[in-house]
């Protein structure tokens, strides 16, 4: 492929790739009980043509100006959506949501150090007891 081809073919803004496949995209709302699968749901929109990456990021086409304004407005808040959705599910959105729960080691070593103290405590008051508890009692149940 020519260098300046290869230029201006469209890119994926995730990935990079130059391949995509086309997917027909409609707006369905449901109808009534169907005793097949899908059969209630039923076409509102006609189909409108979007690629998606080889990575399964969807692209949208300079087309969607064709579109009436609510159409096409439809269509970007559904893009932006399932953008911000996909990007939450990314591994490393994951792992910063749920290292926001968890301790880290310094906080888990400050804990088991503030535990080994109150034993110590513990311990020291026990042992005080003890020694001035008559004979033969305890202090320690």
């Amino acid at each position: 492929m020519s260098k300046q081809l290869d230029e201006n073919l469209k890119r994926c803004p995730k990935c990079g790739s130059m391949h995509f496949f086309e997917v027909d995209y409609r707006q369905y709302m449901g109808e009534t009980y169907s005793s097949t699968p899908g059969g209630e749901l039923r076409a509102i929109s006609s189909a409108l043509k979007v690629c998606v990456c080889l990575c399964g990021e969807p692209v949208l086409a300079s087309s969607i100006r064709s579109l009436l304004p609510e159409e096409r407005e439809s269509l970007v808040t559904s893009f932006e959506r399932a953008a911000q959705h996909r990007e939450q599910r990314e591994p490393e959105h994951l792992i910063a949501r749920l290292q926001e729960s968890f301790v880290s080691r310094p906080e888990f070593q400050t804990a088991v150090d503030a535990v080994e103290k109150l034993g110590h405590v513990a311990e020291s008051l026990a042992n005080e007891k003890d020694a001035g508890a008559p004979s033969g009692e305890s202090g320690v149940i």
